[in-house]
């Protein structure tokens, strides 16, 4: 039935074929091995993904900080504007006086408006009788000492002598 060739080509290739279905076994294994760890790997990717912001969020949480940025800054100038007005402010009430100070004053003017007061109706009545003296007397020339005790004194006129000067007063002995 079998011949010795036959049987040897047989078992040669029984042998091959064994050969060949244990190498694709060892590969089958293997790329199994593989796609155990790919698919760990991937479900430990999968459930960072999950961790991770997704676009939009990503998108409105840039929005958010863009306002804020927007909002500070105008709250910054806002700042800047009423440091200003306060340095200002400091200038002007630097520059005021204190209120003793002012009172002071008002009293120092006050006595100084009654001292004018004073002093102007001395001027009124030097003023009256001067016009007065000058009214009354005969001479063209009035009392140029305006001292009542060289009232009229006689003077004849003035005469010219380091100054003008009543002629009685200018004389030689009166400068030597």
């Amino acid at each position: 039935m079998y011949s010795g060739l036959g049987v040897a080509a047989l078992s040669n290739a029984v042998n091959e074929a064994n050969s060949n279905v244990s190498k694709v076994g060892d590969a089958v294994t293997s790329n199994s091995s593989n796609i155990t760890k790919l698919t760990n790997s991937l479900a430990s990717t999968d459930a960072n993904v999950a961790k991770k912001a997704d676009s939009s969020a990503l998108s409105s949480l840039q929005n958010t900080v863009v306002q804020q940025g927007k909002d500070l800054s105008s709250q910054g100038n806002s700042i800047t504007s009423l440091q200003n007005s306060l340095n200002t402010t400091d200038g002007k009430v630097a520059k005021k006086a204190e209120q003793s100070a002012v009172d002071s004053l008002t009293g120092r003017v006050t006595k100084t408006e009654s001292d004018i007061t004073a002093a102007n109706s001395s001027v009124t009545s030097l003023n009256a009788a001067i016009r007065a003296g000058n009214a009354s007397s005969g001479d063209l020339i009035p009392n140029p000492t305006f001292d009542p005790a060289y009232n009229q004194l006689g003077f004849y006129g003035l005469r010219w002598c380091a100054g003008w000067m009543p002629i009685q007063i200018c004389s030689q002995d009166f400068f030597s």
